[in-house]
């Protein structure tokens, strides 16, 4: 949840270049295309109302990566890259510059979100380790997500009154 709410703090940059997990696997590929097509060694968990996320730890380059897929009714709506090495952070930055911008050295990762014109977005998280979030807005997964936001407000609200309205009563 605090993913949509980071990103209505960043500003938000286009690119004409579509986002997407590899060229064989887009955004909506199930998955067992997934997981058919790569080789890594998947842990998956499943969480609440459809919702599976696949974890697998993988080498790009030199570096550790850990990877998570998340599915919302089957359908791949989110990945993250966390890279454990701190070193590579420029360069990976300047890997997604040269692919989503053509070297616009004006884009800050830290500050802002890049999307492009099929409704994916990717945005960096820096605060604890290094990681590349790449999501989708289709296949109703931001809505579920909303709705989830939605009700825990609700909930914690409901509580308060609730609390509110006990003390009264007994003092």
């Amino acid at each position: 949840m605090l993913l949509f709410d980071e990103l209505k703090l960043r500003q938000v940059v286009s690119t004409e270049n579509e986002i997407f997990f590899t060229s064989k696997f887009k955004f909506g590929s199930t998955i067992r295309e997934v997981k058919r097509g790569l080789k890594d060694d998947f842990h998956a968990v499943k969480t609440l109302c459809g919702t599976v996320i696949l974890y697998s730890k993988t080498l790009i380059g030199d570096d550790k990566v850990v990877l998570e897929l998340h599915f919302y009714k089957k359908k791949l709506v989110l990945f993250r890259y966390t890279f454990t090495n701190m070193n590579n952070i420029e360069q990976i930055e300047s890997i997604l510059r040269e692919k989503y911008f053509k070297f616009d050295s004006k884009v800050s990762f830290s500050d802002c979100a890049i999307k492009d014109p099929y409704g994916n977005s990717i945005f960096v998280d820096d605060k604890v380790n290094f990681s590349v979030l790449y999501f989708s807005f289709n296949f109703e997964f931001h809505d579920y997500v909303m709705n989830l936001k939605k009700i825990n407000e609700e909930k914690i609200i409901a509580k308060k009154i609730n609390w509110n309205a006990e003390i009264k009563k007994r003092l």
